[in-house]
């Protein structure tokens, strides 16, 4: 329903409603939608994610001992789903004094592949598994590589609630990948 020009309000199929009025009917769905108008349970998803997800890069990134962030390249292992990117870009923000965080879709971009033992070619390169969700607490394995013979299967069991979680090692497992 619109107000028309005289205050008589007129439903948007009806033939009185002007076009302006039927047009934006059907365009303001699209623009709720593209300014990033989400359900709240999505939103509260999302950031679950990220709080769930940052809690486990901080713990496995490491330090750089340089005074600077030490740098994580993140990937979801295979058969993951990926990550939306408004949750790596909340992780990104929110990390930033403590994690140079790195979002790649697959290793090329974190290792060097001219070095025989393949490092990372700065920082460590995590391989995020799916979160298994209840209700105050979440399981994930992780794959933890720095280079060749250097490789970890490491199942992180991460706690908290809203925006605060914590990740504690459970399990570290030298990992081949593949085996």
């Amino acid at each position: 329903m619109v107000n028309t020009a005289g205050g008589t309000v007129v439903p948007m199929d009806r033939p009185g409603a002007s076009r302006a009025a039927r047009i934006w009917g059907a365009v303001l769905p699209l623009v709720m939608l593209a300014a990033g108008c989400r359900a709240p349970q999505a939103r509260q998803a999302d950031h679950r994610a990220a709080s769930v997800y940052g809690a486990i890069i901080v713990v496995l990134a490491g330090r750089a001992g340089t005074g600077e962030p030490p740098v994580a390249f993140v990937r979801m292992r295979d058969g993951t789903k990926p990550l939306a990117l408004d949750v790596q870009a909340t992780i990104v923000k929110d990390l930033a004094k403590q994690v140079t965080v790195r979002f790649l879709d697959d290793d090329r971009g974190a290792l060097d592949d001219k070095a025989v033992d393949r490092p990372v070619t700065d920082g460590v390169l995590l391989r995020l598994g799916p979160v298994s969700a209840l209700a105050g607490t979440a399981e994930v394995q992780v794959e933890r590589y720095r280079r060749v013979g250097d490789q970890h299967l490491i199942t992180l069991s991460v706690s908290g609630e809203a925006e605060t979680w914590t990740a504690q090692v459970v399990a570290d497992t030298p990992y081949v990948a593949g085996s």
